[in-house]
């Protein structure tokens, strides 16, 4: 069995920015509401993310939830540093999206792009998918939708 090479995978920890940030504009926020995980926006938008230990949809340690209002705005972890290993990695992320789409993709810093996309909105889902850039070192669960998502994340792994 191979090892998750995500820290904070089922956001247990929290990070040090408190358990609601808010972020309006775009590049990053430089704020992390689970540790490793950080808010980042490539469109002008607002994002709010809370980390929830019991909440809706389900009662769970380590939820988060994700609001934004754009494109591409949402969720990044750094794994591992830009452009060493691995080259070949497998992505896989449980989500329940209110509303919009969800996409989630795995690549080397800047060079990340969308490798597979949630399907349904009201019930989990699991998303999975290879990495689509090489070498792998960052993940992305970005809204999907023109006009952004809402969304929660329960345990995201990559192998």
């Amino acid at each position: 069995m191979s090892q998750n090479l995500l820290s904070n995978p089922n956001f247990t920890d929290a990070g040090p920015d408190g358990l609601t940030i808010e972020f309006t504009g775009i590049g990053t926020s430089g704020l992390y509401v689970a540790a490793n995980w950080s808010l980042f926006h490539n469109n002008q938008g607002t994002s709010e993310t809370e980390l929830l230990t019991n909440g809706a949809p389900i009662i769970t340690p380590g939820l988060i939830r994700v609001s934004t209002t754009a494109s591409r705005n949402g969720l990044v972890n750094v794994f591992l540093p830009i452009d060493p290993e691995p080259q070949a990695t497998v992505a896989k992320v449980q989500v329940y999206v209110v509303r919009g789409v969800v996409g989630i993709g795995t690549g080397n810093g800047g060079d990340t792009s969308f490798d597979a996309f949630s399907k349904s909105t009201g019930a989990w889902e699991l998303i999975q998918a290879k990495n689509g850039v090489s070498p792998a070192n960052e993940f992305i669960i970005y809204a999907a939708s023109d006009d952004g998502a809402v969304f929660y994340v329960h345990s995201a792994e990559i192998v």
